[in-house]
């Protein structure tokens, strides 16, 4: 399949009477197929959405070809829902499912146009640590997603959206910080040792209660310097559970399709977090 190119959306469009901004879906790009022999289905998808089908079965039928016969094939689409970008593949005789706009899947720091329904901070980074640094944000699926390298004495400014996760490494790619944009500016700045101490080795032990409400399955991961994940709790919807971690210690909530839905790390004393879309 041929790279898909980044596509910056200005403002969504109304699709009819009725249909507000945050239920339009736009279609970027979609591919069906197996083993190089992909074609574009793009214009077959939108459709599919603009008739208002939110879920639908991968098959011939549905899309109108068959690329591949005789081979399993697999649908792959970039879509905006609700202003928010969103990356998707999913197998043949499975179902599709269009997101609704919930967090963000896919987000571009260089663009400096106006996502709708989108509230922004920004964060500037500044480099005193005496060695040099890498920029990171993390995607709707825990992917990190390279932005730029700071060396010693320089610094960064970025527009992000809220609750966007970032992370900085050291030069042996290791995660010295981990924060989330809020709604005002804040200023990080890096120095030599930041790391030490910070990643869950100050003894200890706190407990956090986890609370499901999100609807679906959701796992827990703990984060260790390489930024590998661990998972240690699997929870059902409706469904808590306390999980120990030492003070410092970064975590993640993903769904059930390994999709970021919640990250932070553990403090002194014991909490309780209520996960939620």
């Amino acid at each position: 399949m041929r790279a898909i190119q980044v596509v910056s959306v200005a403002a969504a469009v109304l699709c009819g009477a009725g249909t507000s901004l945050a239920q339009r879906i736009q279609v970027l790009e979609a591919y069906y197929g197996a083993d190089g022999r992909y074609v574009n289905v793009t214009q077959r998808v939108q459709r599919i959405a603009d008739s208002g089908r939110r879920e639908f079965e991968v098959c011939n039928e549905s899309l109108g070809v068959d690329p591949a016969k005789g081979r399993e094939k697999k649908l792959r689409v970039e879509y905006i829902s609700g202003g928010k970008r969103y990356s998707d593949e999913v197998k043949e005789d499975k179902n599709f499912r269009f997101e609704q706009g919930g967090r963000w899947g896919c987000w571009d720091p260089w663009f400096q146009g106006v996502w709708p329904g989108a509230s922004y901070g920004r964060i500037e980074f500044r480099n005193e640590c005496g060695d040099r640094l890498s920029i990171y944000h993390v995607n709707d699926y825990g992917r990190w997603v390279f932005v730029r390298e700071l060396f010693d004495g320089e610094g960064f400014s970025v527009r992000s959206p809220r609750g966007q996760t970032w992370l900085v490494t050291d030069a042996r790619n290791r995660i010295i910080r981990q924060l989330q944009c809020g709604r005002d500016s804040e200023t990080i700045v890096i120095r030599r040792g930041d790391g030490d101490g910070w990643w869950g080795n100050g003894g200890g032990v706190t407990r956090i209660q986890f609370s499901n409400r999100t609807g679906d399955r959701v796992n827990v991961h703990r984060v260790d310097r390489n930024g590998r994940w661990d998972r240690v709790a699997e929870i059902k919807k409706g469904d808590s559970e306390g999980v120990r971690f030492s003070p410092g210690e970064p975590w993640v909530v993903t769904d059930d399709r390994n999709r970021l839905i919640l990250s932070g790390r553990a403090g002194r004393g014991d909490e309780r977090i209520e996960v939620r879309r």
